[in-house]
């Protein structure tokens, strides 16, 4: 569909202003995710999830700045990244202002992972990261962005659904993910996928360097 990596009606955004509702919205895992100054720190690591549940499908955004004063020894920055995580899957960055997504699918013996460069990146500077999933024939397929530009998609089984609390189905959270890097996070906003024309995104709810390992075929990753 031409309108499969469009924005839909907005289901959640949080723009973290408030401090005292940061508890209502959020599971912060760790004492290094707080919240401060209008904006989510994560101190040189932790994971964050939504209290309201990950829909099947959804497009959803985010302001990231990463900083690493705390290591100058660029030689470990090997070992630092983050960004969102969903079903095993990785769609991170970099401190060297690569995105790295990492996907391995039942009956692969080793992982894929694909970089791309974002450009203008620099540490200090927010650049928005976005994640899409969208489901047809239950085959999912995720698309990861930054800056609006393409860095990478996969297709999969379309994951499937657990029996929650009070025998409510629901799918794995996506994770909002930090390891060896201060991240900071802004303007979170989770949407639905516009399917068509009549799908309105105003209806309101409460160049680059590329490389793929392990030798997988192409076609797993455009």
């Amino acid at each position: 569909s031409v309108y499969s990596q469009e924005k839909g009606a907005p289901i959640f955004s949080d723009s973290f202003d408030t401090t005292a509702t940061f508890a209502e919205n959020w599971v912060p895992k760790g004492k290094n995710v707080k919240s401060e100054d209008g904006r989510i720190v994560f101190q040189n690591g932790g994971t964050l999830n939504m209290r309201a549940p990950t829909p099947l499908e959804f497009y959803a955004e985010m302001d990231v700045t990463m900083d690493m004063s705390h290591q100058p020894d660029k030689s470990k920055w090997g070992s630092a990244f983050c960004g969102f995580m969903i079903e095993g899957f990785r769609f991170q960055v970099l401190p060297v202002g690569n995105t790295w997504m990492i996907w391995k699918l039942p009956g692969w013996d080793k992982a894929n992972g694909k970089q791309v460069a974002i450009e203008g990146f620099e540490l200090g500077k927010p650049f928005k990261l976005t994640l899409i999933r969208k489901v047809e024939n239950n085959v999912a397929t995720y698309s990861f962005k930054a800056n609006g530009k393409d860095a990478g998609n996969f297709s999969c089984a379309a994951p499937v659904a657990s029996s929650g609390s009070g025998g409510v189905e629901a799918y794995s959270p996506l994770d909002i993910f930090s390891y060896n890097v201060n991240m900071t996070i802004d303007n979170f906003s989770l949407c639905d996928v516009k399917r068509s024309s009549d799908d309105s995104p105003n209806v309101i709810f409460n160049s680059s360097f590329e490389h793929s390992q392990d030798g997988f075929p192409l076609y797993f990753c455009r």
